[in-house]
C-alpha cells in the first residue's frame, strides 16, 4: 500500500494542471527545492510565497520549483508544488503566480488550467470519473475526480483566486474520501508577498 502511494506522488507530477499559456513555452526544468517562506503553524501547513494555507500538519515530503532557469536567473516564483504522503491519503498544492514559467508577465486563464489538467491525466492513463463545478467558501471552480491506473482514487480541484491559479488535489485509498475532501475544504488564502 505504502509503496503504491509512493508512486502515486509521481503520478500527482505529470498530472499537475499545465500553467495558462496560449503560446509556446520553454519546458521547465522540475526541480526540488527547500519550502521557503513556509510553516505550519496550529496545525496548517503555510505558504507565504503561495499565499494559502492548508490543515496539513507538517511540512511536506518533496516541494518543486516549477519553473524554468530563466524564471530562476530573474528570482521569479513561477510556481511551487508541494506534495505530502500518508498511510492511507497524499495530497498535493499547486500554486501559479501571474506569470509564464519563464517568468515573464501573463495572466492565469481558468480554462487552459483545466484543459491541461485532462491532459495531464489523460497522459498517466487515469480515468475521469467527473467533472462537475464547485464551491468551497469563497473559492468556485471546477473538481475533477478520477482513478489511477492503480485504483487509487483522486479529487482534484481547480480554481483562480486573487489572480493566482491553484489546483489542489487529495488522493485515497477506499474509506478515505470524507477525511480528504475535510482537508481540501480546510484551504484558505492568508496574506503574504502579494
Amino acid at each position: 500500500m505504502r509503496t503504491i502511494l509512493l508512486s502515486l506522488l509521481f503520478i500527482a507530477l505529470f498530472s499537475s494542471c499545465s500553467v495558462s499559456q496560449t503560446k509556446p513555452f520553454t519546458e521547465p526544468t522540475i526541480t526540488s527545492v527547500q519550502p521557503l517562506e513556509a510553516s505550519v503553524e496550529n496545525g496548517r501547513f503555510q505558504s507565504k510565497s503561495g499565499g494559502f494555507a492548508i490543515s496539513i500538519p507538517q511540512m511536506p515530503l518533496q516541494t518543486l520549483d516549477r519553473g524554468t532557469e530563466q524564471a530562476r536567473a530573474k528570482a521569479i516564483d513561477s510556481g511551487k508544488q508541494y506534495m505530502w504522503r500518508f498511510e492511507k491519503t497524499l495530497y498535493t498544492v499547486y500554486y501559479t503566480p501571474p506569470v509564464d514559467l519563464d517568468g515573464n508577465p501573463s495572466p492565469n486563464v481558468f480554462e487552459d488550467m483545466v484543459i491541461g489538467s485532462k491532459k495531464g491525466l489523460l497522459r498517466v492513463k487515469a480515468k475521469i470519473t467527473s467533472e462537475k463545478p464547485f464551491t468551497s467558501g469563497e473559492f468556485h471552480g471546477t473538481e475533477l475526480r478520477y482513478v489511477s491506473a492503480e485504483g487509487v482514487n483522486f479529487i482534484q480541484r481547480l480554481f483562480i483566486a486573487k489572480d493566482f491559479g491553484y489546483q489542489v488535489m487529495g488522493g485515497y485509498l477506499q474509506g478515505q474520501e470524507k477525511e480528504v475532501i475535510q482537508v481540501l475544504n480546510s484551504f484558505s488564502l492568508i496574506d503574504g508577498k502579494r
